[in-house]
């Protein structure tokens, strides 16, 4: 497994939900979930809060409040809290319910990436925010909550990404966030076409990352690439690899010319 998966399969909130999603918790989410999917609206009164969700108040603020230890939400660091409203007393359990509603998209998201065996980070992000485009579509209510805020579990994911990079939280919040609004907006919104309104933003999140990361990175694909073309080159006819040759030594002098440059 690459070190880009090696990270995604490790994030804070897969621990936690490992850790903590069970019982109670994961009970209240569920009727969290079911009323959210006729579409009703969730009243900002803590105690009507409860009292629809069949909570005992004590147990609410137990599981869910602002000083609850074992919250999502205290999992992560503060600028990646501030990705999401936590103001109200319900606010944690409708940012759990998002998460937990996402989390069955972003796990056949991981697995696609670990059978692909790709441990490329754009191809990690574009196929990200089209995963999100489709689960938005399909819980428009869910979505819709907290003003379109993207789950928790991708904000993370993507900002992994980007190579954890603290002045990126902002403007990856927010290009997740309009992701969301078009995809819970569009009757049927293709994710291809989601994809495409916040490409270049999504691009330019990707060229921030450190030059000698990117390079190690590329250097380690290239490594690899150049082994499979050594496997393959005495397999193929004279005349594909007289093809090969013509092409590849070129950049592979101009790339040698730049080491004996800089290495001096």
């Amino acid at each position: 497994m690459g070190a880009l998966l090696q990270k995604l399969a490790n994030t804070e909130t897969t621990k936690w939900l490992r850790e903590h999603m069970n019982g109670k918790r994961e009970g209240y989410i569920s009727a969290l979930t079911g009323l959210l999917a006729t579409g009703q609206v969730l009243p900002t009164d803590v105690k009507q809060f409860v009292q629809l969700q069949r909570i005992p108040l004590a147990t609410f603020y137990n599981l869910f409040g602002p000083t609850a230890g074992k919250s999502l939400l205290s999992r992560h660091e503060p600028r990646i809290q501030a990705t999401q409203p936590h103001s109200a007393p319900h606010d944690q359990v409708v940012i759990e319910t998002k998460v937990h509603e996402h989390w069955q998209y972003r796990l056949g998201w991981f697995e696609e990436l670990q059978a692909l065996e790709i441990d490329d980070p754009e191809f990690a992000a574009r196929t990200l925010i089209r995963v999100l485009a489709i689960w938005a579509h399909d819980n428009v209510h869910m979505a819709r909550m907290h003003d379109c805020a993207p789950p928790l579990s991708a904000v993370e994911d993507l900002y992994i990404i980007c190579g954890r990079k603290p002045n990126l939280v902002e403007d990856i919040n927010r290009l997740l966030l309009r992701v969301v609004w078009v995809a819970a907006r569009d009757a049927e919104p293709s994710p291809n076409a989601v994809l495409d309104v916040v490409l270049d933003e999504l691009k330019a999140l990707l060229s921030t990352r450190e030059p000698i990361e990117l390079a190690v990175e590329l250097a380690d694909r290239a490594t690899k690439a150049l082994a499979d073309l050594a496997y393959h080159l005495p397999r193929l006819p004279e005349e594909r690899r007289c093809a090969l040759r013509d092409e590849l030594v070129p950049q592979l002098t101009t790339l040698m010319r730049i080491f004996d440059d800089y290495g001096k």
